[in-house]
């Protein structure tokens, strides 16, 4: 029987699960150095900055669970998602080589780009308008606390136990947030659901990029998110590495996310006042 979840708790819980895309990534830059111990790489090696660029390339799969939750419900692929997050991070945490490590860490990046993708759509269904934007704003301003924290969480960990048990927390939380799941109910009902069929795909396709608007924002934003990226996955090395101060590593990475959070509110207030397209304007400029 389906549970009636309140906003609040629905709201939290769409928060959590959109937290371990962040924490999966996070929590695990402070240990690459131990990391790079273990594999024996060398101390300036770049290798490990694979384990992020890994997990971001299962992200991809959004555009496939995009489609197969409009055909089978949010619910199922939640039940698909996060058992490949906690399989893949339990198979990189006790990987024997690097190799199957990063192949753990594409799965599990896959696992967490259909939570990440259900959620949002959850969010959808479930609100509409203002409302919708509000919880919006709230889960993500939540969701960027993630890197906030996480590096010292990692350090803390580091400083009691292995790089393992870094790696074993992300797993942790999903458990934790999986069982919790099962009291969400449906949010996609069967009457509102798409065949899933060639013509109905093609449809969606051209309707997409037909919409030039669209296509501009989807490829400013895939800029950006390229540019984040890389910053997240040679920040230890950066820091620790080239700058040599790798105590300083977890107050610089916290710092930014700090100020990330701080923008989405700053960023709310510019398109209110100045419109999208303006913000974004200046904005870009800013940010060259």
């Amino acid at each position: 029987m389906n549970i009636k979840m309140k906003s609040g708790e629905f709201i939290t819980l769409s928060a959590c699960t959109m937290m371990l895309t962040a924490l999966g990534i996070d929590i695990m830059l402070p240990a690459f150095a131990s990391l790079r111990e273990h594999f024996g790489f060398k101390p300036e090696s770049t290798a490990t900055a694979q384990i992020i660029v890994f997990f971001f390339m299962g992200q991809i799969a959004q555009l496939f669970f995009g489609i197969l939750s409009d055909r089978f419900g949010r619910l199922a692929i939640y039940r698909i998602g996060f058992p490949l997050y906690i399989l893949g991070g339990l198979v990189a945490a006790f990987a024997p080589t690097f190799e199957i490590m990063l192949g753990a860490r594409f799965f599990a990046g896959v696992g967490a780009s259909a939570v990440f993708m259900t959620t949002i759509a959850g969010v959808r269904d479930r609100f509409v308008g203002d409302q919708m934007a509000r919880t919006m704003s709230l889960i993500f301003t939540i969701f960027l606390f993630t890197p906030v924290i996480a590096p010292f969480l990692g350090l803390a960990i580091l400083s009691v136990s292995s790089w393992q048990m870094v790696f074993l927390t992300p797993v942790i939380f999903g458990i934790v947030i999986f069982i919790w799941s099962f009291r969400m109910e449906e949010t996609h009902p069967v009457e509102k659901r798409t065949d899933l069929n060639w013509p109905s795909v093609s449809l969606s396709l051209k309707t997409v990029i037909s919409n030039r608007p669209f296509l501009r924002y989807t490829t400013i934003t895939t800029l950006l998110f390229s540019a984040l990226s890389t910053w997240v996955a040679t920040s230890e090395h950066i820091v620790g590495g080239i700058y040599g101060k790798p105590e300083l590593f977890a107050w610089v990475f916290a710092g930014i996310g700090l100020l990330m959070s701080l923008c989405t509110f700053f960023n709310s207030y510019f398109s209110t006042r100045i419109g999208a397209r303006k913000s974004i304007k200046w904005l870009l400029m800013a940010y060259a």
